[in-house]
């Protein structure tokens, strides 16, 4: 796609899958979050057993649920990080503990509906083992389609790949919105792998394994 279609699409793209999530009753949300927390925790365990450090994104309503994840990887003694917007787009990413405080209003607040760390402890994403992001579709070719907000896009841009030495690129996401192919633009960033309800998916472009 040439010009701006891409991005056309992804709006669309986006619009659609909303509104499949939107329509997910409660208990079948948690009910599949609960197997893809699990699936991201043996992934982290079986290829990064060692890792000291992670950074999360805390979920919003209609995504995969994170509070679980985060909170099993706090009491697993990793040093969690979770993201707080900051001016120019970026994001820091704030040491967020057991029992840390968020922003209040819980689900509905921060900017972009996204909870928000308290604290001014913070480390570069570079150094962290993993980054589990968000994504509404991701691809075989491990494209990830997120929110519209770029944040993602510009973080990683700045990262070496998992491949030369770079922190591990895992998405979150139910097993129906894996797809052959996203619309595409030139500074998509890939990931490394997705893990569902359904299992983990790598991408070889990435250095994984085969696909499945």
């Amino acid at each position: 796609m040439a010009g701006s279609e891409p991005a056309a699409a992804k709006a669309a793209l986006r619009q659609r899958i909303r509104r499949q999530r939107r329509e997910l009753p409660d208990a079948e949300r948690l009910r599949r979050g609960s197997l893809i927390t699990d699936v991201a925790l043996a992934t982290i365990g079986s290829t990064l057993p060692g890792a000291a450090r992670i950074a999360c994104t805390w979920s919003m309503p209609t995504e995969p649920p994170t509070d679980d994840l985060i909170e099993r990887l706090q009491h697993r003694g990793v040093d969690v990080r979770t993201p707080r917007i900051e001016p120019g787009w970026t994001m820091a990413w704030v040491r967020t503990p057991p029992g840390a405080a968020v922003t209040p209003g819980a689900l509905t607040s921060g900017v972009l509906g996204i909870r928000t760390p308290v604290g001014d402890d913070t480390a570069p994403l570079s150094t962290c083992a993993v980054i589990v992001l968000p994504a509404l579709a991701i691809d075989r070719r491990g494209l990830r389609l997120g929110q519209g907000g770029g944040y993602f896009d510009r973080a990683l841009s700045d990262l070496a790949s998992h491949a030369e030495g770079g922190p591990l690129r895992m998405a979150m996401l139910y097993a129906d919105e894996l797809i052959d192919e996203l619309p595409s633009q030139d500074h998509d960033q890939p990931v490394d792998c997705a893990v569902s309800e359904g299992g983990v998916t790598w991408f070889a472009t990435q250095g994984g394994s085969a696909l499945g």
